[in-house]
């Protein structure tokens, strides 16, 4: 159902056990096959399946670390939502800034996102890969600013739309790397940027580069 939108509400679980309760709302009654992947996606979104107690284990012997744990317990990594937002948003970043990467990609959703109302409010989904890579850098053009950029994304989303998203999530982490890597527009920090803030790969992240070592700073 790659074209179907829904709206998901997380919260507590109404039992006060640890974990989450979802509610969806759909134009249309979903398949179970559809429902089981919407849960599946949710999941991956929130990192509700990642084990945190070795991080939390080494956080306890770290004294400055340890004095925040009481405030942060129970969060996990909030990631983007889908592959084709990350891939997109990352490629956007080259070589611009953050506020202009996030304007250009809510115009994107914006412009081409299935739409769905609910509760007096509208909501979008962002288009998926296959349909945003058959666009081509001429039809990317007038969100990325400029010819080179759309040049640039339409390679970018391309190139990871041919990939296997399953591979990169299961393969080892160097082979899912150079996969990205192999994209042409893809470079170092944008191939472990989709891994750690899309996929939720943290395995190397490359703590010396810039971008990663002011983020950690914070």
């Amino acid at each position: 159902e790659p074209r179907a939108a829904v709206v998901v509400e997380v919260s507590e679980r109404p039992d006060g056990r640890p974990g989450v309760r979802l509610a969806v709302h759909s134009e249309h009654p979903l398949s179970t096959t559809g429902a089981r992947q919407l849960e599946h996606r949710v999941a991956n979104w929130l990192s509700l399946g990642d084990d945190l107690r070795p991080l939390l284990a080494r956080a306890s012997e770290d004294p400055p670390v340890a004095e925040l744990l009481p405030h942060v317990a129970g969060l996990h990594q909030v990631r983007f939502s889908s592959l084709a937002e990350g891939a997109t948003y990352f490629a956007l970043t080259q070589r611009s800034t953050q506020w202009f990467a996030t304007a250009r990609k809510a115009r994107i959703a914006s412009e081409l996102g299935r739409r769905i109302a609910f509760d007096g409010e509208t909501y979008v989904a962002f288009p998926g890969l296959a349909e945003l890579a058959a666009l081509g850098a001429d039809g990317l053009f007038t969100f990325a600013g400029n010819a080179q950029r759309a040049v640039r994304l339409a390679e970018v989303l391309s190139g990871v739309a041919a990939l296997d998203e399953h591979i990169l999530c299961t393969a080892p982490y160097e082979e899912a790397r150079s996969m990205l890597l192999g994209v042409r527009g893809i470079g170092t920090f944008t191939a472990n940027a989709i891994l750690l803030r899309v996929l939720g790969r943290p395995d190397d992240a490359p703590l010396e580069m810039a971008q990663f070592t002011s983020m950690t700073a914070e």
